[in-house]
């Protein structure tokens, strides 16, 4: 979603139900506000902020923080390598507030 000032939203929420020693049904997502920093060559970076929440039987937590991502062509795919740094706000998950990598791809 475009907003104001070149900023973009984005947002997913899923849930499903984990089998094993440990059965339980989960719910989690994320929703973060970026904006173009710089490109270079096909790598689009970008920076903002984020907020991730996930809950399970027995655990769950809300975060917020900051989030620098980087945007690149895989073939004929678009990948994304994000850096976030999250601030445990809500909820009893270990850890508590830290760096967190992701890398994503779309098909």
């Amino acid at each position: 979603m475009e907003l104001p000032l070149g900023f973009k939203a984005e947002a997913y929420a899923q849930g499903g139900y984990v089998w094993g020693d440990y059965s339980s049904a989960f719910v989690d997502g994320q929703a973060r506000v970026e904006r173009p920093l710089v490109t270079i060559g096909k790598y689009d970076v970008n920076a903002g902020a984020g907020m991730w929440g996930g809950a399970q039987k027995g655990a769950a937590r809300l975060d917020v923080g900051p989030t620098a991502s980087v945007y690149m062509p895989v073939g004929k795919l678009g990948s994304r390598l994000s850096v976030d740094w999250r601030f445990r706000v809500a909820g009893d998950a270990e850890p508590s507030d830290g760096p967190a990598v992701t890398v994503s791809t779309g098909f």
